[in-house]
This record gives C-alpha cells, structure tokens and sequence, in this order.
C-alpha cells in the first residue's frame, strides 16, 4: 500500500482495536499531512468515537457534530447526528 494520510487513519483505527482509544487518538495526532484529514468527514467521526470510549463525551460531541457538517451521505448523516445526540446527553457534557 502507497502511505496516504487515509492509510494512515485507517492504521490508527487498528491501534486503537489493539491499544486503547487514547493509542488510536495519539496515532492520530502523528499523521503526517494529517491537515489532508480535517475536511474528511471519517476523521471526526473516529476521533468521535475514540473520545466517547475514553468518556471525554465533551469532545466526542465536538468531533461527530465536525464529522455531521462534513457528511453528504444520508445514511452517515443520520448516523452522525444519532452519535451527536448521545454524546450531548452523556453525563458531563452540558
């Protein structure tokens, strides 16, 4: 596989199924030409879901209303707004 920031968003998906959310967000964190990344609806969609594991709901609710702005899919959208919604009703986060 050629190195892309995509394959390298990917490959942090796998170290957080190996290692814990906070290995996947610190993975990441180190992307080169992650600023590739950020208009990429899939990028905060994972961040999101990363920073729910770890219970930081304030900023997984930050990044899936980021992934929502950014999905054109109906589907995704739905789904994004749904992870939106739990993520605002988490304790903590209001």
């Amino acid at each position: 596989m050629k190195p892309s920031p995509i394959v390298a968003l990917n490959r942090a998906v796998a170290v957080a199924h190996l290692r814990g959310p906070q290995a996947g967000l610190d993975a990441i964190a180190a992307i080169p030409q992650r600023d590739r990344l950020e208009k990429l609806h899939l990028l905060h969609a994972v961040e999101g879901e990363l920073h729910w594991r770890l219970k930081n709901h304030r900023a997984a609710a930050a990044s899936f209303r980021r992934a929502l702005q950014l999905a054109h899919v109906g589907p995704e959208q739905h789904y994004l707004a749904r992870m939106v919604e739990r993520a605002n009703e988490a304790p903590g986060t209001n």
